[in-house]
C-alpha cells in the first residue's frame, strides 16, 4: 500500500502516511496468514475423533499385530507359545510399529496401545508433510491438502507398518528435497537415518521414495544440461555438479538401499496377481485407495482426485511462460509412480493389496509441486478448501460407521469371557464383512465393503486368554515378528485349498490338523447361516463341526457368535 500525502503539510515538505485503513488491512492479512495454520490444527484434532468415539477400532489386521507382539514378549515364557511358534528376528521391514506397541503395552493396555499407535500416525502423516513443503503461504495451504488420504484402505486395512512409511516416505523426500543432494555430514547422517527408518517401516515406501527423488534428481540435471547445450564449460559443470548430488544422495542412503535389495532378493515368489488394465485406470481416477467401508464413499473420493488433478492443471494454464521448470521434477515423480502403479501386481511373494498403496504416490508428489511450484495462491487455497471440506464430509461420514461396526465388534469379543485360559482357537470366520443381504454367501454386503473387519478380531480373543489364534495370518509371512513351525503351521494342514481358512466361507478339514498337529480347544464360528450351509466348503466345515463338537455359547444380541468346544472336553 502505498503512502499518501498530507494536505496540510509545511511550505515544502511532505509527510507520508499511512491511510486510516492500513491497521485493518495489515490485521486482516495477518488474519489470513494465521487461517491455515488454524484450519491445519482444527483438522488434526478431527482426524484423532472418530478413533477416541469408539471402543473398538474396526481395521482388518489390527488385531494380528497385537497378537504378534504380545506373542513374541511372551515366547520365553510361554510352553503354548513355543510349541507353535518361533521368533522371526531379522532385517526385515515391518519392524517399526511393533517396536512401538511393545514399548506402549508396558505403560498402558493393548486396546489403548494400539488408539495411540495409530493416533501417532494420524498426527504424524499431516506434521510431515508440512515439513517437507515450503515455508511460504503456498506451503501452508497447501498442507491442508493431506488430510484426506489419512483414513485411508491401507490404514483400515490395519496396515501400521505402512501407515508409518507415509510419514517417513515425507520426511525423507523432504529432507533430500532441501537440500537436493547436497548433504553436510549431519544432514546426510540425518537423510540416512530417515531412509534406514523408512525400510524398518515398508519396502514399498522405501522404493517409493528412491524413486521419487531419483525422478526428481534426473529432471533437475536434464533440464539444467539442456538450458546448458549450447555452452561447452557449462555443460561440463552441470554434469560434474549432478553427478556429485546423484553419489552423495546414493552413498547417504547406501544402508537403506542394501537392506531393501537383500530383502527383496530374499523374498518368496508364489505367485503375481494381476486385475485388468481398466481396473488398474478406473482405481486410479477414482482414489479406490480412500475407500473402506461403503460404495458410497466413492462421492467422496473421486472429488479429491478430481481436485488434485484440476488443481495442477490450473496452476499449469496459470504460468506466464510455458517453459519447463526444475520444480516440475516433482511432476516427472508423480509420472513415475503412475507408470510404477500399472506395471506393478497387486499381489506378489508375500505382498498383497499393492495398487492400493501404490497408487497413493503419485497424488502425493502432484500435491508436492502444488506446495513448491509458482501456483498462483487462489488456486492453491480453493484447492485445499475444497479438500479440507471433503475430509470433513468424509469423516463425519466414517465416524457414522465406526459406530454401526462396534456393536458387531463388541458382540464378537462377548465370547472372550467363555474361552478358557491357554486355549488354542480356530475361529471359522463365515462373515469377515458383517452380514449379507439373506444371509446368502455372495448377498449384497450390509455393514463393510472392503475391509474384512471380522476375520482377525479373534487376536484380541487369543491374546486376551494368553492362547494361540490358528488364524494368525502375518505369522505366515517372512516379515513379521513371529512365525508358524513348519510342523505346526495350520495354514498347511487345516486348509483344503490355498487360503482356505480365510475364504468366505472357510474351507478347511478339523480332523486332519488335530490328528497330524495338536489340539483345538475352541472353535469360534462367526456369521454362518442356514445359506452357509448349502456350500460345499461351509456345509462340509459345519457337518464335522456338529459331528465332533458341541455349542457352548451364542452372542447376543445378533446370535452371529458362537463358541464351540470338542466333545471329549466334557
Amino acid at each position: 500500500m502505498r503512502p499518501v500525502e498530507q494536505a496540510a503539510a509545511p511550505a515544502g515538505l511532505s509527510a507520508p502516511v499511512w491511510p486510516r485503513e492500513a491497521p485493518a488491512a495489515r490485521a486482516r492479512a495477518a488474519a489470513s496468514g494465521h487461517a491455515p495454520a488454524a484450519i491445519f490444527v482444527g483438522l488434526l484434532a478431527l482426524g484423532l475423533a472418530p478413533l477416541w468415539l469408539v471402543p473398538h477400532v474396526p481395521t482388518q489386521d489390527g488385531a494380528n499385530h497385537v497378537e504378534s507382539v504380545l506373542g513374541l514378549l511372551r515366547l520365553p515364557h510361554s510352553a503354548l507359545l513355543q510349541h507353535h511358534y518361533l521368533p522371526n528376528y531379522g532385517p526385515q521391514p515391518n519392524w517399526l510399529t511393533q517396536l512401538l506397541f511393545a514399548g506402549l503395552v508396558q505403560l498402558v493396555s493393548p486396546r489403548v496401545a494400539e488408539k495411540l499407535v495409530l493416533s501417532g500416525y494420524l498426527l504424524l502423516l499431516p506434521l510431515a508433510f508440512r515439513y517437507a513443503l515450503p515455508r511460504t503461504a503456498r506451503g501452508r495451504w497447501a498442507a491442508l491438502a493431506i488430510f484426506p488420504f489419512l483414513h485411508s484402505y491401507p490404514f483400515h486395512m490395519g496396515f501400521w507398518n505402512f501407515s508409518y512409511s507415509l510419514v517417513l516416505f515425507f520426511a525423507a523426500v523432504g529432507c533430500w528435497y532441501r537440500r537436493r543432494g547436497r548433504f553436510t555430514a549431519r544432514s546426510g547422517l540425518a537423510f540416512s537415518a530417515l531412509t534406514v527408518a523408512l525400510f524398518a517401516a515398508h519396502s514399498v515406501s522405501t522404493a517409493a521414495a528412491f524413486a521419487a527423488i531419483t525422478a526428481v534428481l534426473a529432471w533437475r540435471g536434464g533440464l539444467a544440461l539442456w538450458r546448458a547445450r549450447r555452452h561447452v564449460r557449462r555443460r561440463s559443470v552441470v554434469v560434474r555438479g549432478y553427478l556429485s548430488r546423484a553419489i552423495a544422495t546414493y552413498a547417504w542412503a547406501l544402508p537403506a538401499i542394501a537392506l531393501l535389495a537383500f530383502f527383496l532378493v530374499h523374498q518368496p515368489k508364489p505367485y503375481a496377481y494381476r486385475p485388468s488394465l481398466f481396473d488398474y485406470a478406473k482405481h486410479l481416477a477414482s482414489l479406490y485407495a480412500l475407500v473402506s467401508f461403503d460404495r458410497r464413499e466413492l462421492f467422496l473420493t473421486f472429488p479429491v482426485a478430481l481436485a488434485v488433478a484440476a488443481a495442477v492443471l490450473l496452476a499449469l494454464r496459470a504460468r506466464a511462460r510455458r517453459a519447463l521448470r526444475p520444480v516440475d521434477g516433482w511432476l516427472a515423480a508423480a509420472a513415475l509412480a503412475t507408470a510404477l502403479y500399472f506395471l506393478t501386481p497387486d499381489s506378489v511373494a508375500d505382498g498383497a493389496q499393492l495398487t492400493d498403496r501404490l497408487a497413493l504416490y503419485p497424488f502425493f508428489a502432484a500435491l508436492l509441486w502444488l506446495g513448491w511450484s509458482s501456483a498462483p495462491l487462489v488456486t492453491v487455497r480453493r484447492a485445499a478448501l475444497a479438500l479440507a471440506v471433503l475430509f470433513l464430509a468424509a469423516t463425519g461420514f466414517r465416524l457414522a460407521k465406526y459406530q454401526q461396526l462396534d456393536g458387531y465388534l463388541a458382540e464378537y469379543e462377548s465370547v472372550a469371557t467363555h474361552v478358557p485360559e491357554g486355549s488354542t482357537i480356530l475361529p471359522l470366520t463365515f462373515a469377515p464383512f458383517g452380514p449379507r443381504e439373506g444371509g446368502a454367501i455372495d448377498g449384497k454386503k450390509l455393514l463393510s465393503y472392503r475391509v474384512q473387519v471380522f476375520q482377525h478380531v479373534n487376536g484380541w480373543i487369543a491374546s486376551d486368554r494368553r492362547g494361540v489364534d490358528l488364524d494368525n495370518s502375518q505369522a505366515k509371512t517372512t516379515h513379521t515378528p513371529l512365525r508358524w513351525k513348519d510342523e505346526t503351521n495350520p495354514f498347511t494342514y487345516l486348509n483344503t485349498r490355498p487360503f482356505g481358512l480365510e475364504d468366505e466361507p472357510p474351507c478347511v478339514e478339523l480332523w486332519a490338523y488335530t490328528r497330524l498337529v495338536g489340539r483345538i480347544d475352541a472353535v469360534l464360528v462367526w456369521g454362518a447361516t442356514e445359506k452357509s450351509a448349502q456350500d460345499a466348503c461351509g456345509g462340509a466345515v459345519l457337518a464335522e463341526l456338529a459331528r465332533d463338537y458341541e455349542r457352548v455359547y451364542v452372542s447376543q444380541p445378533r446370535g452371529m457368535a458362537e463358541l464351540w468346544r470338542p466333545k471329549a472336553a466334557r
